[in-house]
C-alpha cells in the first residue's frame, strides 16, 4: 500500500469508499496541470513514501507549487498532486481485527480572549503539549524560537501579526511550523469506545480489502458527530509503533 498510494486510492474508490482526489505526476509540468485540474489547495508527496517523507501540504497557488517543486526532497517522477483538505486528521490503528488507537491531529490554533497578546497565546499553546496519554512532555517554550519560526497559515508569512498585539475575543488564528509541535499539529487520543458505528463499519470494509494485519488508516474530516463527511487519505500496512502505550494493545490483539 505504501508502495503505490494511487493504486490504493483507486481500489478504495472502486468499493464505494470516499478518498482524496489525486493525480500521479512525473514532472513539473504534469504537477502544474494536475494542480490546476484539482484546484488549489494541494499537497505534493511521493506516490510510494512512508512516514510523511517529503510531504508538502497546504500549497495555495502556482508560485507556491513552483517553490515546493524547487525544494522537493524526492524525485518528481515519484510524485503525486493531491487535493488538500484542511481538517483534523485521525490515525485509526487496527491490529488483527481490533482497534488499538484513535489519534487525532489538528492544526495548532490560538483563540483570542480580548486581553492576551499573540505571543502569550502562542506560549500557552506550547505549554499545553501532551505527547502520549497520561504522559506530559516538557514543552518547548522558547519565545525567541517561536518568534523566529511561527507562520500564520492565512498569510504564509512570518511576523504577519505583531506578537505584542492583543487578539480580539473569539478570533482563531491557525499557525504553521510551530516550534513545539511535531509536523505542525497537536496529537490527541480519543477513546476507542467512543468511535461511531459508521467508522467501525468503514474499518471493517477496509480490513476486508487489505487484510487483518496491522493497518494505519488516515481519515480526513474526522468527526464522530458527522462521520459521513469523512474521506480516507491513506491506508498504511505495518505503520510505525512509535508510542509505547500501543505496544500492549498490539500484543493483546494476537493474544500474546
Amino acid at each position: 500500500m505504501q508502495n503505490d498510494k494511487v493504486a490504493t486510492a483507486h481500489l478504495i474508490q472502486l468499493h464505494g469508499i470516499p478518498t482524496t482526489e489525486q493525480r500521479r505526476v512525473r514532472d513539473s509540468q504534469q504537477a502544474f496541470a494536475a494542480a490546476a485540474q484539482l484546484g488549489y489547495l494541494v499537497v505534493l508527496k511521493p506516490f510510494n513514501g512512508t512516514r510523511a517523507e517529503g510531504v508538502q501540504f497546504d500549497i495555495r497557488d502556482r508560485p507556491e507549487l513552483h517553490r515546493a517543486l524547487a525544494a522537493n526532497m524526492f524525485d518528481i517522477e515519484r510524485g503525486i498532486i493531491e487535493r488538500y483538505v484542511p481538517s483534523d486528521i485521525a490515525r485509526i490503528g487496527v491490529s488483527n481485527d481490533k482497534i488499538i488507537e484513535v489519534r487525532v491531529r489538528s492544526i495548532p490554533t490560538v483563540i483570542g480572549d480580548g486581553y492576551s497578546t499573540f505571543l502569550i497565546l502562542l506560549q500557552r499553546l506550547a505549554e499545553r503539549e501532551v505527547d502520549e496519554p497520561g504522559k506530559a512532555v516538557k514543552p518547548v517554550v522558547d519565545l525567541d524560537k517561536i518568534k523566529e519560526r511561527v507562520i500564520v497559515r492565512e498569510t504564509r508569512e512570518k511576523n504577519a501579526i505583531d506578537f505584542d498585539s492583543i487578539i480580539e475575543s473569539g478570533r482563531k488564528i491557525q499557525v504553521l511550523y510551530f516550534s513545539s509541535r511535531r509536523r505542525g499539529s497537536s496529537p490527541q487520543w480519543n477513546k476507542i469506545e467512543d468511535l461511531s458505528e459508521v467508522y467501525r463499519e468503514l474499518i471493517r470494509k477496509l480490513q476486508r480489502l487489505f487484510g487483518e494485519g496491522l493497518l494505519g488508516i488516515d481519515v480526513l474530516n474526522f468527526d464522530n458527530s458527522r462521520p459521513e463527511d469523512s474521506v480516507i487519505n491513506e491506508v498504511n500496512y505495518g505503520p510505525a509503533m512509535t508510542f509505547a502505550h500501543l505496544h500492549r494493545p498490539f500484543l493483546d490483539s494476537f493474544n500474546l
